[in-house]
């Protein structure tokens, strides 16, 4: 599945403000340091670190915002990308928009300045949130069930609870919202069917938390 990037900055906290002047040196193409965002995010901002940089829309990228800030002692990152206009950026467009940021501007500043950086895939699998035993078992569901009436058949409950289990049991960090989109954009299922997978699913992982909490 296509996934939003993560841009992650490694250095030391007293050298980032002059990586920070070093990219904003190198901007061009419509990009710009954004003062007056920074000034207006300030006041509800609590990371030390906040820069903000803009680009003016083209013909093949939309207006955006981006942000530099503070995750960790000597580790910075992009929080987020959010549109400048009305509107919303698919994930073509984000992470678009994120890897002209960092190739034409950070990485060459980076280079300057001994920063490290790591730029996170466009794309995640089964294989980044659960084990293979779960994977088998959530496959399993959704390669038998009735795509039409999701785990109400006995035999289909029965599989879907084994997913369920699994995922609890690994503890894995697998979100509706993920589980969601591998359903419908890899396995084709109705959007209304999987809405209902994912109350049980959201529920059962509740559920099995606060039961494995009041019996521990």
């Amino acid at each position: 599945m296509l996934d939003y990037r993560d841009l992650d900055i490694y250095c030391e906290d007293q050298t980032f403000p002059e990586l920070v002047h070093l990219i904003e040196a190198k901007l061009s193409n419509g990009w710009f340091r954004d003062i007056g965002e920074e000034e207006r995010l300030k006041p509800v901002i609590t990371s030390k670190f906040l820069y903000c940089f803009s680009c003016d829309a083209t013909d093949t990228r939309k207006a955006a915002l981006l942000s530099l800030m503070q995750r960790a002692r000597g580790n910075f990152y992009v929080p987020n990308v959010v549109p400048r206009e009305i509107g919303h950026l698919s994930y073509q467009d984000y992470n678009a928009i994120l890897e002209e940021f960092y190739y034409l501007f950070v990485q060459p500043a980076a280079k300057e300045s001994g920063a490290e950086l790591v730029l996170s895939s466009n794309e995640k699998s089964l294989e980044d949130w659960l084990s293979k035993d779960a994977i088998l078992a959530l496959k399993r569901f959704s390669k038998g069930a009735n795509k039409s009436t999701g785990s109400a058949h006995p035999s289909d409950n029965e599989r879907w609870i084994s997913f369920l289990i699994s995922a609890h049991s690994e503890k894995s960090p697998l979100t509706p919202t993920d589980l969601g989109r591998w359903l419908v954009e890899d396995e084709a299922w109705p959007e209304d069917v999987v809405n209902d997978l994912l109350v049980e699913y959201e529920f059962s992982r509740e559920l099995l938390r606060a039961y494995e909490k009041r019996n521990s």
